[in-house]
């Protein structure tokens, strides 16, 4: 019978002979690893989208929501308008952003930000 040898510490296997690991420990370890450039690129976006949600909705409750909102204001916040949930073009061939239910409109220098409801935004 062969020893085999766990993947992630290398210490002998006892038990099934299909086994690759020794516990649940080494097995979560190995699996973490192998996924952790994707979970943490993933982590950093949700990050920007909840970061940029968080400046829309506070811009709402200081502007009106058909008011012209100078850009540069979100950007020293730290908006970047180039992460969103979704984008789409209207009748007019206006490109409308959205981030969750946020939608907003780049204008020149400046950004319309307006509410959609949430079964819309879909």
């Amino acid at each position: 019978m062969e020893n085999k040898c766990c993947m992630q510490c290398g210490s002998p296997i006892k038990g099934r002979r299909d086994k690759k690991f020794c516990d649940d420990h080494c097995r979560n370890n190995y699996y973490n690893s192998l996924h952790m450039n994707r979970t943490n690129m993933m982590r950093q976006v949700h990050q920007v989208l909840r970061k940029n949600r968080r400046i829309l909705e506070n811009a709402l409750g200081t502007y009106a929501t058909s008011e012209r909102i100078p850009l540069g204001s979100l950007l020293e916040e730290g908006f970047l308008p180039g992460y969103h949930t979704k984008f789409q073009t209207d009748a007019e061939g206006k490109t409308l952003f959205y981030c969750y239910e946020y939608g907003f409109q780049l204008i020149d220098d400046h950004i319309r930000i307006f509410v959609v409801p949430f079964s819309k935004a879909a």
